[in-house]
């Protein structure tokens, strides 16, 4: 069964709602006739900049929440970046994946310290990003090969002071298969163990490495050699 098969099957008839913060109107043109052919997915909102879209959350907190937010790095005002802590305040269970022409590791870097899920580069194939918006939305890191190389590279030049993280057996296999871009309900059924029980060790994981994300742990347990 192939990776975008079983995510739609664990979605069922499940829709996916898309808010989309993007400025220019051709890009978002396409984005929506991207995302229109896709029974799961819907496009609910679109903002030019991101003020807009935190003004909508805090108005109406709880009631509207998106799945799935593409995020367009260079926005007037605040940039996408600076946004994403605020959006994640508001917005916690929605996952974030930015959209830019740039691949400057700084922001790779700084974007998924500050929450985001995925990192696309705005001339990726069609596909590649209807299968990033499935995989993040069942919890996955959507860490294309670039990506990966410039964050282990930002990790060789930010050395962590050395030491034991006490990182168990059961974590170490989490970890692993994290690293193989299995998303949380995959590695659950990987390992036969509950997603809830799968999270509280990725919990773990974090708070022993001292990192924020999945790509952070997964890169510095690369780095020191933990997996």
């Amino acid at each position: 069964m192939s990776f975008l098969t079983y995510i739609t099957e664990e979605i069922g008839s499940k829709i996916v709602n898309i808010w989309i913060v993007e400025d220019d109107s051709n890009y978002i043109e396409g984005l929506k006739s991207l995302l229109e052919p896709e029974d799961h997915l819907q496009c609910d909102a679109v903002f030019g900049e991101a003020e807009s879209m935190i003004a909508v959350l805090k108005s109406f907190s709880n009631r509207l929440q998106p799945d799935i937010i593409l995020l367009d790095i260079n926005l007037p005002g605040k940039s996408g970046i600076e946004s994403l802590v605020k959006i994640k305040s508001l917005a916690p269970a929605a996952s974030i994946i930015m959209l830019t022409i740039s691949e400057d590791p700084t922001l790779i870097f700084k974007a998924f310290q500050n929450g985001a899920s995925g990192y696309l580069t705005k001339d990726a194939p069609a596909q590649i990003i209807i299968n990033a918006i499935f995989e993040a939305h069942n919890g996955g890191m959507l860490m294309p090969p670039f990506v990966a190389d410039k964050v282990l590279d930002h990790f060789k030049e930010h050395k962590p002071d050395p030491g034991a993280y006490g990182i168990s057996t059961r974590e170490t296999q989490v970890l692993e298969l994290m690293a193989s871009g299995l998303p949380q309900k995959l590695i659950a059924q990987q390992l036969n163990l509950s997603p809830s029980t799968v999270n509280s060790h990725i919990q773990n994981i974090y708070i022993k490495l001292q990192v924020n994300s999945g790509i952070e742990a997964v890169a510095k347990a690369l780095r020191e050699k933990l997996i």
